[in-house]
């Protein structure tokens, strides 16, 4: 059994893929291999089939799990994949999911990474992030490394999806915040204005003036309050988040915001 494909379909199983079916779309590998897999897991007691029914006529499809035994056994394997990974000589952090959770916004999903280049990361959808000056002072742990705050505020504040948006005007309340290096990082990251409009919108003053130079926050435009759109107009932020999904958020994940 080799060691990358066991992970990819534990992984695939703990994070969303229960069927064989998902399981196959997710991992990408042939239905022979993921069925060879999934009864060699089972066999060694790391995944388990769950009782499933179907209305109408009809299989019910076959639904699995990974064990206790199967969950100890990924974590492991994605620490020992991680730290192999930051051996190689690319720069590497834990992804969006695990980071954002680690400083206090608690996100569901696969755990993905950080890395300044193309890489070849097994289980672990990969986030690019070029920038060299988003790695320096990592926070360390004994699961790893992770983004400084202020690198996270400030890439979030810049990454287009709008839960990760208001997850940055939520951090911005955090009291561990370094305000001068989450400015220098901003400015560095292109980020000046949204980081600007964010910290308004949580009420933190960051004694931050606004360039002439117009930054997109999300995608797509989306309804927001009158005073937002004009509070985005004095930050040259097109396309701005809703202040009431930060409220949400904020609430939600200790009232920062």
């Amino acid at each position: 059994m080799k060691l990358d494909i066991a992970l990819n379909i534990l992984s695939a199983a703990a994070y969303g893929a229960p069927t064989t079916t998902e399981m196959i779309r997710a991992t990408g590998h042939s239905p022979r291999t993921v069925i060879q897999y999934l009864e060699e897991l089972e066999h060694r007691g790391w995944m388990t089939r769950l009782p499933t029914e179907r209305p109408g006529v009809g299989r019910p499809p076959i639904v699995r799990r990974p064990t206790g035994a199967g969950l100890d056994y990924l974590r492991g394997a994605e620490m020992g994949l991680f730290r192999k990974l930051s051996r190689d000589g690319v720069r590497i952090l834990w992804g969006p999911v695990r980071a954002l959770t680690e400083w206090g916004v608690p996100f569901i999903g696969r755990p993905d990474i950080f890395a300044d280049r193309p890489i070849d990361a097994g289980p672990f959808p990969v986030t690019l992030e070029g920038n060299l000056a988003f790695y320096d002072d990592p926070l360390t742990t004994d699961d790893g490394q992770f983004p400084a705050l202020e690198s996270l505020i400030a890439w979030a504040a810049k990454s287009g999806d709008p839960r990760r948006v208001a997850a940055s005007a939520v951090l911005l309340r955090d009291p561990r915040l370094r305000v001068d290096r989450l400015l220098e990082l901003a400015e560095r990251m292109g980020a000046r204005n949204r980081v600007g409009f964010l910290a308004a919108l949580a009420g933190r003053d960051l004694e931050l003036r606004p360039n002439s130079h117009p930054e997109r926050m999300l995608e797509s435009s989306l309804p927001v309050e009158a005073e937002t759109e004009a509070l985005a107009r004095t930050w040259h932020v097109e396309n701005p988040i809703s202040a009431a999904l930060v409220k949400d958020l904020g609430r939600l994940y200790g009232g920062r915001a």
